[in-house]
């Protein structure tokens, strides 16, 4: 479907474009002709000019000086008086007098095969007449080139043209072929994290049915199954990118107290952890930011349980906030493992587990791909570095209210 697309989009580039080019080279090729012309026409009265004027103060034209100024344009000439043909070497007047007679008495004419000029002037003892041709084979065989060298120039520009529509429409196809890939990917990772509960679930149902005894022993485990995939259910709405194409509405919170009241809700699954929850606050007041309180919970909530789950026991789990210029920044710092450098951009993927994680089946590798949707949907991002000492740091950024 992509490689049509991307031949379609080629084609009706290709041609637009390519109907400009034609244009373009019509229009400069008429333009070349006319101006090729225009001194072909300049150069042939100039001439007959000349000859016109030198008879005239001389009186008399002399056979060297009438073939030299013939022999630069190749032009011919005859020339009577009182209608008497005057004999000049390479005159011509049985063919001059064969071409005046289509002219109509004009004093320039321009013919399909010649140019020709007809000067009449008269003089004390009757009339002089000049007709001065050159035959436009030549004319025609430079516009000939002329043309050939810019319909050579058009079919090049026009096989450039296509050759960068198929770029230009290969690299806007591009972000498609990833989006699909992409959704492809989704779809079984999905797919292959539902299948697992699912078949837990069913099996375990069907041995209910037939042993209704250990119904005490099993519905614990039946209710964590369903709670997990009503977990991986939200988390594979928002990764599908529902929330963010309806969008959120930001409005001011206090970001300080944002994390105060998360850390006390968070306080019973530190226990739980055996780790130390710590909140730092600056001393200053930190001005309300722009944000959805909701979803900040839930981000500050995933990366707060990841700290917890690969901090060792008896160590600290810090949530600081911290003033900017014109933002306030929050980071969730542990002393666990750390993220290895190799593995900083892939944390964020979907369905992706760290080196540390791969044996947990607790977790689906969703979390982290949700914080960095709600983090994109405060228009920030998540910056992952090194706490101090050892361990892992995220931090974000959101910015004040104006």
């Amino acid at each position: 479907m992509l490689k049509q697309l991307r031949k379609k989009l080629t084609l009706l580039s290709a041609a637009l474009t390519g109907c400009v080019v034609l244009l373009c080279c019509a229009a400069s090729f008429l333009f070349v002709r006319e101006q090729y012309l225009r001194e072909k026409d300049a150069a042939f009265r100039l001439t007959a000019q000349r000859i016109e004027t030198q008879w005239q103060i001389e009186g008399a034209l002399t056979a060297p000086w009438l073939e030299a100024a013939l022999a630069e344009g190749n032009y011919h000439a005859a020339l009577w008086e009182n209608g008497i043909p005057l004999r000049y070497p390479n005159t011509e007047p049985e063919t001059a007098a064969a071409l005046l007679r289509e002219t109509n008495q004009s004093e320039f004419v321009l013919l399909p095969d010649y140019r020709i000029g007809d000067l009449r002037f008269p003089f004390s003892r009757g009339e002089r007449r000049l007709c001065i041709w050159v035959s436009r084979s030549q004319e025609t065989k430079d516009l000939l080139r002329i043309g050939l060298l810019f319909s050579l120039l058009a079919v090049g520009s026009l096989v450039l043209v296509a050759w960068l529509s198929w770029i230009v429409a290969g690299r806007s196809v591009k972000p498609v072929q990833v989006a699909m890939n992409q959704q492809d990917r989704f779809v079984a990772d999905a797919s292959h994290e539902l299948r697992s509960p699912l078949t837990v679930l069913k099996s375990s149902l069907s041995q209910l049915r037939e042993q209704p005894e250990l119904a005490q022993r099993d519905l614990p485990m039946l209710e964590q199954r369903v709670d997990r995939m009503q977990s991986l259910v939200d988390n594979l709405l928002m990764l599908s990118g529902s929330s963010a194409n309806r969008g959120v509405t930001l409005e001011p919170v206090a970001p300080d107290t944002l994390l105060i009241e998360f850390a006390d809700s968070m306080l019973p699954l530190a226990k739980q952890a055996k780790v130390h929850l710590e909140v730092e606050l600056p001393d200053e007041a930190v001005p309300r930011v722009l944000g959805q309180e909701t979803l900040l919970r839930r981000l500050l909530s995933i990366l707060t349980e990841n700290a917890l789950r690969f901090a060792p026991e008896d160590s600290d789990v810090t949530l600081a906030l911290r003033r900017l210029p014109n933002a306030c920044e929050i980071s969730v710092s542990d002393h666990g493992p750390g993220v290895p450098d190799a593995e900083k951009e892939k944390i964020f993927d979907r369905f992706y587990r760290g080196s540390e994680s791969r044996t947990d089946t607790d977790h689906f590798g969703l979390g982290l791909s949700v914080a960095a949707q709600i983090a994109e949907l405060h228009h920030t991002c998540i910056h992952v570095g090194e706490a101090s000492g050892r361990g892992a740091r995220f931090s974000f950024q959101l910015p004040f209210t104006i």
